[in-house]
């Protein structure tokens, strides 16, 4: 605008005080002097504390830092608008009085262009009755319903204190959504030691479809699935690995596609949950210098110990002269490693193989040890 021109002037005077300033916008059709001796005159008593426009404003005001990390992605029931919560204040200090935020959004249009600060308030996320939100890992999500497919939207979020003082803006963010791409079917898990293999069906992919990839969620047995995908970064092929894992513990996973509408992506609806557990397949040790003696009336079978602290259990095997088969001598795992067979005869040969057994809930079985041969006399 020109001195002698009028023009329009758009103030946005909700950014100071939330509860002195409720009507958010005033817009006035003004010449250039007139407009800027509006301004002085309403932001005077604002930075002096004089007049009744409210309570006077502290001379070191402290005000949250604004949010970081802002981000809008689309889900099957609308955009998911999300942000890394502020920790500290503008001087430096830790924020210990983070009341909530004010979420603003409009249609993207022309009218933005020419009137910037056009910008209502579209939520206020007051976190003591908050309902409609999630905070995961220090990041704040909620989930906005009321959108059209194929229309832009702008959206920014400032926090605001406990004293009703705003923190800067974010920047503007555009989201755009449509309807997501089908889900993944025929998803299978294989798990190995500390490690899950997951393979699914390929999307069929169409030119106009906007596909970008897949995306990978996990839970463990007590859990839910968090807004994080264990895989960091979209996935092109159909298969992943996800490593580092508990053995004997139980896992969840589903796959999402990915596509995407303007600059936002979009996840599709889960497929259907599979469950797996890890495991050490490997076998457990051999028992070594396995040991047979005849006391009385009864063989006395020791073998080293296998393994440390609780150890491994036992299985104890026998046959009889020409047998052609070891029967299990025992009903449950040995904790000891030694072991009396009163079950015997004058004149017969014995053989004897130990095998040992993970102690964990793999059960998982040795080789047999090599094989003691005893008789017993007349």
């Amino acid at each position: 605008m020109n001195g002698g021109k009028s023009g329009t002037v758009c103030f946005d005077s909700s950014i100071l005080r939330r509860f002195t300033f409720s009507t958010g916008r005033v817009h006035l059709s003004l010449s250039f002097a007139s407009a800027v001796s509006f301004l002085l005159i309403i932001s005077l008593p604002l930075f002096t504390g004089c007049g009744k426009k409210g309570p006077p404003l502290p001379k070191n005001l402290v005000i949250p830092e604004g949010v970081k990390s802002f981000s809008i992605e689309g889900r099957v029931e609308g955009l998911l608008i999300s942000w890394q919560n502020p920790e500290k204040n503008s001087d430096g200090t830790i924020l210990t009085d983070l009341a909530g935020y004010k979420l603003h959004k409009r249609e993207d249009s022309e009218n933005c262009k020419r009137c910037p600060s056009d910008f209502p308030i579209y939520m206020d996320v007051d976190l003591a009755s908050a309902a409609d939100i999630t905070i995961e890992g220090g990041r704040t999500y909620l989930l906005d319903w009321d959108v059209k497919a194929d229309v832009d939207y702008q959206y920014k979020v400032a926090p605001y204190n406990r004293g009703g003082y705003f923190g800067l803006f974010s920047e503007t963010k555009n989201g755009r959504w449509r309807k997501p791409l089908s889900g993944i079917k025929d998803l299978k898990a294989e798990a190995g030691d500390r490690t899950v293999k997951l393979t699914w069906q390929a999307f069929d992919v169409k030119e106009d479809d906007g596909f970008v990839g897949y995306r990978v969620y996990r839970r463990d047995a007590s859990g839910s699935y968090g807004r994080v995908p264990v895989s960091a970064s979209p996935l092109k092929e159909t298969r992943y690995t996800d490593i580092g894992l508990e053995n004997d513990s139980q896992y969840y996973y589903i796959v999402k596609s990915l596509s995407q509408a303007g600059d936002t992506l979009i996840e599709s609806e889960p497929s259907e949950e599979v469950p797996t557990i890890p495991r050490d397949m490997s076998s457990t040790d051999i028992p070594q210098n396995v040991n047979a003696e005849i006391t009385d009336k009864e063989i006395s079978l020791s073998w080293d110990k296998v393994g440390e602290g609780e150890g491994a259990g036992y299985n104890i095997f026998r046959k009889v002269n020409g047998d052609l088969a070891m029967v299990k001598l025992n009903k449950t795992p040995l904790r000891d490693n030694h072991y009396l067979d009163a079950d015997i005869r004058p004149g017969k040969r014995y053989v004897y193989t130990i095998t040992s057994v993970d102690p964990s809930a793999r059960h998982i079985e040795s080789a047999p040890s090599a094989e003691v041969i005893i008789r017993v006399p007349e």
